[in-house]
């Protein structure tokens, strides 16, 4: 909006906020951590340093995109930054800065002259004290005179000028990065106008020219950088780069400080007079106001110190975290912080009660050597105007020289009063980075003594002998304002195209880039982190066939799982949402056991409501938390040993019409996944409903009919999913419903009409809706609660296990040996325990393996998707640190139970692999690698009655037919793209013959 400065946005943050030591918040929509306790501060400043070497905009441009910017060491992080400030250090050490001194001199002497002759009249402070950094730096850097003092609009400072403005196209930089902060992976951008880089580009050279060919030397900063040159063989553009950096940082901050230490001083006339009082002393005693004697104005230093405490160049130092850590606050508070995320260390802790003692008056005797001038502020971590640590500001000596010289000279010779043009108190530009003051800070400089002589009609004076710096300075100063100067005035033209182009961009090239963006913006998410994963493509991410639904989503989690054998995790992505495969068995087992805490809610528990979908919402599988806890603890008696051997006789029932059934269809092949249907569709029924659903007589019994379109993948389903997938965070405010309304009626009706008959006819039957009925008697649940818990028993009894069932049946017949292996087993204990039933069934080793393997080949879905609940570290082989954030999907895929590294010839249907001799199951599931109903707190909660009625059946069929492997079944098997459960294509059909 730009109404006011973002410095009060963060100033109402920080204050809302004053007994957090970190607050989070969002700047548009990126999430950002401001940090506010001390020790945080020094822990990310300095103490953990590693994880925050990166300020917030190191990656929006690069050396292509932006020659000049891009080498600034603010906006280089990594080895990049390290060689630019090593390369740039030793310029500032105190040596050479004292050789720079005297060019501070001579612009000072400018500055009194100009003064004098503005004595009538109040000045923007912020002007004047531009035009003296203005040609400090440009004569410590390009060794050319700037002439502020002298031009209205010298060129050198209307380019320096140009490169800090915030322009319309750096506004649209910044805000399309805000809105989708991943456009910085996939495109660079430029600030520096391309007429300004050229500018800039061309008085480098100009000067290292000039200087070579004239054999100058002049120990300036241009004199370093040629050294540099010899040493290492930078390039000029590389000379140029680290000039604009002194330039750009010397001359706008330098001037920014200045003129807020003056404008305190012109409304302190006390604190004004004592410091004048102390450069009156020095120089009774020292003689000249030079480098050395300027350094030890003790009162000085308070002075300065305290007006960057008091005004804060910018209201935030923002860095960028490169590694995913956890930051410990007080009472070992743990702050985990992602990498990618922006820390803002704000600088008004240097304004905060709780450090400093009434913080709101300007004070230099808080910093007095008496007090311990800076340093127990600095080791606590509350002052830090140059920042702290590692990227504390590199020309910080270099900037406190020049602004001491030019307040030591304006102190000397003038008195200082605001004039009533100041806008007291002040207030700060909204439009600007850094912290301008509105209408800027008019001061009236009132001659003292004059100690330069001075004539208004004379050109001849100190003034003119003061502009003239030498034959350096005036021959590339004559080259700047003649031919050369003239002649560069043709890119003007360039850069008003470049602004237009711009403008086109972000207002014709945004629309479409826009989509590009949102889908892309999250896919440097893995990278980040430090975990290797496919490269997503647009659109599709690493599942296409979500969208495209040509092959089931099956074939890309297998492509995952086998591209990247040699890591335990995966990073991939859902259209664009970040996922995590967890291929380790070691981390299988933390996420679903041993971490169960973090990873308790499947991934779609989030998706719907109890209002939004009252049967699915009360499924186990789509809740979390308290709600979780509660429904599983209420059905969890329903599935003792004793209550499903209950439920046996059902089973028989059943048993006996399906082979009444399969005996009439034993002329034709049949379609074993929709036998197996109306198998379970039968059993599930007379369990929860107490009614005979009548599939086997039935065409298309209604029941049947309605428990098919609850699993079905229907358009609606698809578009939820589909709508998800694409913005995840829709979940959180609206939520969707899976289940028909006519379904979830019907199911609701038909278990009003079975409560209402069983307790009108006083009938007892100890099955599943007889523990719903005691339940209800017990806790007081509603029948809707009643009618969901049915439907879930229904929709996780009749459809997974008539899959299981099948698969199990298809092998059986691929297999004639192990079919006749298991017949022998039935026909065995027929023989010796005197028939069939649930307690014989139990006893049949060979029937565990035989369904177990079964279960290992053909797992009913590819993945079992967890949602990360709380932020999380997952520590993999080696000690790899692998952090997971709270929201994140992570898989576990069934693909561990067909990998060659965990099992011999995993291709092979081999029961024998679980045989008792073996161990069974037992070895495997410790190992990690053998979850067909899940493992830990989530694992299948109705795993037993489903194992029975699954074995009730298989018994029954291979008791009474042979099967073998119709023609019809597309082998080898391959699963329906549409479906979300691994449903085989065409179905499979084999051939039932009746055996005796």
């Amino acid at each position: 909006m730009q109404k006011q400065h973002i410095f009060y946005e963060y100033q109402k943050i920080y204050n809302d906020f004053k007994s957090k030591p970190a607050v989070g918040y969002f700047s548009v929509r990126t999430p950002q951590l401001m940090v506010r306790d001390p020790e945080l501060i020094k822990e990310v400043l300095i103490k953990g340093f590693r994880y925050f070497s990166a300020n917030n905009f190191s990656d929006i441009v690069d050396e292509k995109s932006d020659p000049l910017f891009g080498r600034n060491p603010f906006s280089l992080s990594g080895e990049k930054w390290k060689a630019r400030r090593a390369e740039a250090t030793p310029a500032f050490t105190h040596s050479r800065i004292k050789t720079l001194a005297p060019l501070m001199d001579e612009v000072c002497g400018r500055m009194s002259e100009y003064l004098i002759k503005q004595n009538r009249n109040a000045l923007d402070t912020k002007e004047l004290t531009t035009k003296y950094t203005t040609d400090v730096v440009s004569s410590c850097i390009f060794a050319i005179d700037a002439q502020s003092f002298s031009k209205d609009k010298p060129e050198i400072r209307e380019m320096g000028r140009r490169m800090m403005d915030f322009s319309f196209s750096a506004q649209l930089v910044l805000m399309v990065t805000t809105f989708l902060p991943s456009i910085r992976n996939l495109y660079k951008f430029t600030f520096v106008p391309r007429d300004v880089e050229q500018f800039f580009i061309r008085i480098m050279k100009d000067a290292i020219r000039h200087r070579k060919e004239n054999n100058i030397v002049r120990h300036d900063y241009l004199d370093y950088l040629l050294s540099l040159q010899a040493k290492k063989q930078i390039s000029e553009i590389d000379m140029a780069g680290h000039g604009v950096s002194f330039f750009a940082d010397g001359l706008e901050t330098s001037s920014l400080i200045m003129t807020y230490c003056l404008f305190d001083l012109a409304s302190n006339p006390v604190v004004q007079n004592r410091l004048r009082e102390e450069i009156r002393h020095v120089q009774a005693t020292r003689g000249d106001l030079d480098y050395d004697n300027i350094g030890e104005m003790i009162y000085l230093d308070q002075v300065l110190n305290e007006s960057l405490r008091l005004h804060p160049i910018v209201p935030v130092l923002a860095k960028r975290c490169t590694e995913s850590t956890v930051l410990i606050g007080p009472k070992d508070k743990r702050i985990p912080v992602a990498a990618g995320t922006t820390v803002v260390v704000p600088l008004l802790v240097q304004l905060d009660s709780l450090y400093y003692s009434d913080p709101d008056k300007y004070n230099p005797e808080r910093f007095s050597p008496e007090n311990g001038g800076i340093k127990p502020y600095r080791e606590r971590g509350v002052f830090f105007p140059f920042s702290e640590g590692p990227r504390m500001c590199l020309g910080m000596r270099f900037a406190i020289a020049q602004m001491k010289r030019g307040i030591v000279e304006i102190l000397d010779k003038f008195e200082l009063s605001l004039n009533s043009k100041t806008q007291v108190p002040l207030r700060y530009e909204p439009k600007m980075f850094m912290l301008y003051p509105v209408g800027g800070v008019w001061i009236n400089y009132k001659i003292r003594n004059l100690f330069i002589s001075h004539d208004d009609d004379d050109d001849s004076g100190p003034g003119n002998e003061i502009n003239t710096i030498g034959s350096d300075l005036v021959g590339l100063g004559a080259s700047l304002t003649g031919a050369s100067s003239v002649e560069f005035l043709h890119p003007v033209r360039r850069v008003l195209t470049f602004e237009m182009w711009w403008t086109v961009l972000g207002v014709l090239g945004g629309i479409f880039s826009a989509i590009y963006l949102f889908l892309s913006w999250n896919f440097d998410h893995w990278r980040k982190v430090g975990i290797k994963g496919p490269k997503p493509k647009l659109l599709f991410g690493n599942l296409p066939n979500i969208l495209t639904q040509k092959r089931q989503i099956y074939y890309d989690h297998q492509k995952i799982y086998n591209d990247f054998k040699s890591e335990p995790v995966v990073g991939y992505f859902s259209v664009r949402t970040p996922q995590l495969m967890i291929r380790d068995p070691e981390l299988i087992k933390e996420v679903m056991i041993k971490g169960f805490r973090y990873f308790a809610a499947n991934e779609f528990s989030d998706v719907v409501d109890e209002k939004s979908d009252p049967l699915f919402a009360r499924n186990p599988f789509s809740l979390s938390g308290e709600k979780w806890k509660t429904r599983r603890a209420e059905i969890t008696p329903a599935f003792t040993n004793n209550r499903i051997k209950a439920l046996s006789t059902l089973m028989d029932e059943v048993c006996d019409r399906m082979t009444a059934y399969v005996k009439k269809q034993s002329s034709s092949a049949l379609d074993t996944k929709e036998l197996m249907a109306k198998y379970t569709t039968d059993v599930v029924s007379n369990c929860v409903f107490a009614i005979d659903a009548q599939s086997f007589s039935k065409d298309k019994p209604e029941i049947r009919e309605m428990g098919r379109r609850i699993m079905d993948f229907n358009f609606a389903a698809q578009l939820i999913l589909m709508v998800t997938t694409f913005l995840p965070s829709i979940k959180n405010f609206y939520k969707f419903s899976f289940v028909p309304k006519e379904v979830e009626h019907f199911f609701i009706r038909i278990m009003q009409d079975a409560i209402r008959h069983r307790k009108d006819n006083n009938i007892v039957r100890n099955d599943y809706l007889d523990h719903l009925l005691s339940l209800q008697e017990k806790k007081q649940i509603s029948e809707i609660d009643m009618a969901g818990h049915g439907v879930s028993f229904f929709a996780d009894g009749f459809e997974t296990s008539s899959l299981v069932m099948t698969y199990c049946l298809y092998d059986l017949a691929s297999h004639p040996e192990i079919q006749s292996r298991l017949r022998d087993e039935i026909r065995n204990v027929q023989a010796n325990k005197g028939g069939v039933n649930y307690d014989t069934i139990g006893e049949m080793t060979y029937l565990d393996q035989v369904l177990n393997e079964s279960l290992r080949l053909h797992p009913i879905i590819p993945v079992l998707a967890k949602r990360c609940t709380e932020d999380t570290v997952l520590v993999g082989p080696k000690g790899k640190k692998i952090p997971v954030s709270a929201g994140t999907a992570v898989t576990i895929p069934y693909f561990v139970q067909l990998d060659p590294q965990y099992y011999q010839d995993p291709e092979k249907f081999d029961p024998d692999r679980f045989s008792p001799e073996n161990g069974g199951t037992k070895p495997y599931r410790e190992r990690g690698v053998f979850l067909p109903f899940g493992e830990g707190p989530r694992m299948c909660l109705g795993m037993r009655f489903a194992i029975a009625q699954v074995k009730r059946g298989i018994v029954e069929i291979l008791d009474k037919f042979e099967l073998t492997v119709n023609s019809k079944t597309q082998v080898p098997l391959t699963f329906e793209p549409k479906m979300f459960m691994l449903y085989p294509v065409g179905g499979i059909w084999l051939d039932y013959k009746s055996i005796k």
